[in-house]
């Protein structure tokens, strides 16, 4: 993911997920723990709801008694776990991806002000199905991979 720090990307996989296996555990309950979320805005007394992020991670590591930290290294740790097994379709992968990619972001941008948005909607784009989307409120995660290759940009308005 391009928006995760040089200090998440560079440092140590935390212990608890190296293992294959107790990273596949701890996929599994971030996985089971939106499906939970996502049933809640679902359900008749549901609706749209909206939280920050140390909200929703707060909420999280309460009822899976996961940690914070390793919450930041899904993506990466996903990442390797795919390449080391030489998955040969990736593509199949995509939905874990993106809860990996989910679960990175709200632990890396939990602290301080509020970058992101979690939005948990019971139908999304008119479709039968809830989802949870994750937006951006700071547009300087999205421009700065832009100004670290080209150095300056111009921009225009219509």
């Amino acid at each position: 993911s391009n928006v995760l720090g040089p200090d998440v990307i560079e440092e140590a996989v935390p212990g608890n997920i190296r293992r294959a296996e107790h990273f596949v555990a701890f996929l599994r309950k971030v996985v089971e723990h939106l499906k939970a979320r996502l049933r809640t805005v679902a359900s008749p007394t549901g609706g749209v709801t909206s939280e920050t992020p140390l909200a929703f991670l707060h909420r999280m590591i309460t009822t899976t008694s996961l940690e914070a930290k390793p919450l930041k290294f899904a993506h990466s740790r996903l990442s390797s776990l795919l390449r080391t097994l030489q998955v040969p379709n990736l593509d199949d992968f995509n939905a874990l991806c993106d809860v990996a990619d989910f679960a990175s972001l709200v632990a890396t941008y939990s602290e301080g002000l509020p970058r992101f948005a979690i939005i948990m909607e019971p139908t999304i784009a008119g479709g039968p199905n809830p989802g949870i989307q994750l937006a951006c409120l700071d547009s300087s995660l999205a421009i700065a991979p832009l100004f670290k290759r080209f150095g300056s940009a111009s921009y225009y308005s219509c």
